[in-house]
């Protein structure tokens, strides 16, 4: 599923915020997406592309993104 939206920082970090205790995790999204943002220097493509790189964390995104537009 492409996710519709913008793939930014702040966008993401929204996601896992808001939606985060609606999914099971065995580590923390949101230190996860720091660490990733620092990887790519801030750059929101690079940024997209480390997160697509980590299947695992992607999956939750997706997964997040779901149950924010009430796909799950």
């Amino acid at each position: 599923m492409e996710m519709d939206f913008e793939f930014t920082f702040s966008e993401v970090e929204n996601l896992i915020v808001g939606f985060s205790e609606f999914v099971e995790q065995d580590y923390d999204l949101h230190e996860v997406l720091l660490e990733y943002d620092s990887l790519a220097e801030f750059d929101d493509r690079e940024l997209f592309e480390l997160i697509k790189s980590d299947a695992d964390f992607y999956n939750k995104i997706k997964e997040l993104y779901k149950i924010q537009n009430g796909l799950l």
